[in-house]
């Protein structure tokens, strides 16, 4: 994903582009369905369906809020995924509650902040 994630940006904003380029779209378009249809399959017989929507969409959700850019705003989205991951691992942990439902909470949680600070700071502006 790393070594191809120049090909695949440029495909995602400029799909006719890129091919006229020669870059493979059909056969990248391929692995990348592939690749995102494997990590779902594999994730929901791990942690559920609920949660790997989750995942999916809330930490995404919360990385556009204040990503200013492609690389940004993935780097966003991994970064607050696994601070709700971790987090919320651990103190299922200490309470002794479901990881999938406090993992879930947290990422909600997470974008909640995001939306309130985006909120405040163009107040201020």
């Amino acid at each position: 994903m790393i070594a191809l994630h120049k090909k695949l940006f440029y495909i995602a904003f400029d799909e006719e582009g890129a091919q006229i380029s020669g870059i493979p779209v059909g056969l990248l378009n391929l692995y990348l369905t592939v690749l995102t249809a494997l990590t779902v399959v594999v994730s929901m017989r791990i942690v559920g369906i609920f949660m790997v929507s989750s995942m999916l969409v809330i930490p995404v959700a919360a990385a556009i809020q204040v990503g200013t850019g492609f690389i940004k705003t993935m780097g966003l989205s991994v970064a607050f995924a696994l601070i709700s991951v971790i987090s919320g691992l651990i103190l299922s942990y200490y309470l002794d509650i479901a990881p999938g439902g406090t993992i879930v909470l947290l990422s909600v949680l997470i974008l909640l902040i995001v939306l309130f600070v985006k909120s405040v700071i163009k107040k201020e502006k």
